[in-house]
């Protein structure tokens, strides 16, 4: 609990802080107004869900990834508890390592509070007035947010749950007591003293008759934190150790130099790491061709326990690096195969003429960067102008030997 006592002095500090955030607002908002006028930068949408089992409006944000919009595609999504202060930076983690190959693109649905305490926690604590119905929000999830999410987006059957403190509570108590709700879990410093008792008692015979189903779990806990909720951790650790089956993949990290609060962002970004750790195809992989690449994603769909499709996106990345690595011959492989599936895609056939141009064959490059101009001219592609330039280089180079002035192919990944 939080004091409100102040003494000597101290109302007046509180004052002159409250001044002081004042006079910043004002600065800000006279700097803001005098700025020119934006377009607005939008990262998700914002909905009101009426809950009947906790007889209340619950929010939440969603994020989408880029290809929504601009394919069929069905996407894994991750639940993200305290939504309001971690949605922006737990979605851009996910864009980016998406974007890199790293992971597979996910839907993000942040959870906004109502009363982390009542939500969160398992059983009533005396410390925490109206604790202890984590499971009416269990119910919750299970009963409205994943039938509202599932009904209006298109979803895989993967599902991710990321919590903090009393949020990572939650998460380890609910792949304990509720495995499959979620395939995959990250905890980041769970408050787990608070249900001590239960860890020591229950959770051994939870987990020695856990069923044969694949999990992975990924938990941490902060060097600079009380040595209390570091000891609750390492006993569940140690419980972990002598008692999850070899179904469950899992890992806990001691972040020796990060507090309760300074690890959320690296634990949420290495717990992500280790998560899909196998995901992205290795250069001796792509190096193989096409088909070792559907092996690849052939494995990871096995892994994850839902078909992880292989698109236009995933071969242009895979494809850079080959390029790039000038294994030029097997990227050709790839990207005819890949245009064979995605005939539309601009992209692909982009980036099969800069394999042609950079391997030397001009003519064959020429007739594909026309192609690329041509279904981006079609579909409206923003990177129509890249491709054009492409072309007049290519023709540049064919007429007089030489390309224009610092020009390089643009491979896109998009």
């Amino acid at each position: 609990m939080i004091g409100t006592n102040f003494g000597g002095g101290g109302m007046s500090k509180v004052y002159c802080c409250i001044s002081l955030i004042l006079l910043l607002f004002i600065t800000c908002q006279i700097n803001l107004n005098a700025q020119p006028g934006g377009e607005g930068l939008v990262l998700g949408k914002t909905y009101r869900i009426q809950s009947k089992i906790l007889n209340e409006e619950r929010q939440i944000y969603i994020y989408l990834p880029d290809s929504y919009k601009i394919s069929n595609a069905k996407y894994p999504v991750a639940y993200l508890l305290d939504g309001y202060e971690h949605f922006h930076y737990t979605s851009g983690i996910i864009k980016a390592q998406a974007g890199n190959n790293k992971m597979p693109e996910m839907i993000v649905v942040g959870i906004l509070n109502v009363d982390r305490y009542r939500d969160f926690t398992p059983y009533e604590l005396s410390y925490f007035p109206n604790s202890g119905h984590a499971d009416k929000f269990t119910q919750f999830l299970k009963e409205e947010l994943f039938p509202f999410i599932e009904k209006y987006y298109r979803t895989q059957p993967h599902r991710l749950l990321i919590g903090h403190s009393l949020g990572g509570l939650f998460a380890i108590n609910t792949f304990v007591n509720n495995p499959s709700l979620f395939n995959t879990y990250i905890a980041c410093s769970p408050a787990l003293l608070h249900i001590d008792s239960l860890i020591k008692k229950d959770y051994p015979v939870l987990l020695s008759d856990f069923p044969k189903i694949t999990k992975s779990l990924y938990f941490t806990i902060g060097g600079l934190e009380s040595g209390e909720i570091i000891n609750c951790t390492t006993d569940f650790r140690d419980i972990l150790l002598n008692n999850a089956p070899p179904s469950v993949k899992w890992k806990f990290n001691f972040m020796e130099g990060e507090d309760h609060t300074s690890l959320v962002f690296s634990s949420i970004y290495e717990g992500l790491e280790f998560t899909y750790e196998n995901w992205e195809v290795p250069l001796v992989v792509a190096k193989e061709g096409f088909e070792a690449i559907q092996n690849h994603y052939y494995a990871l769909s096995e892994q994850f326990e839902y078909e992880v499709p292989v698109t236009a996106p995933l071969l242009n990345a895979i494809c850079k690096r080959l390029i790039n690595h000038k294994i030029f011959d097997s990227a050709i492989q790839i990207l005819t195969h890949g245009i064979e599936m995605f005939p539309k895609s601009a992209s692909l056939q982009n980036n099969l003429s800069v394999a042609y141009e950079m391997s030397n064959r001009l003519e064959e490059a020429q007739k594909s960067y026309e192609l690329a101009c041509d279904k981006a001219a079609a579909n409206k592609d923003p990177y129509f102008s890249l491709y054009v330039e492409n072309l007049n280089n290519i023709k540049s180079k064919i007429n007089t030997g030489s390309a224009r002035e610092n020009y390089e192919p643009q491979v896109l990944i998009n």
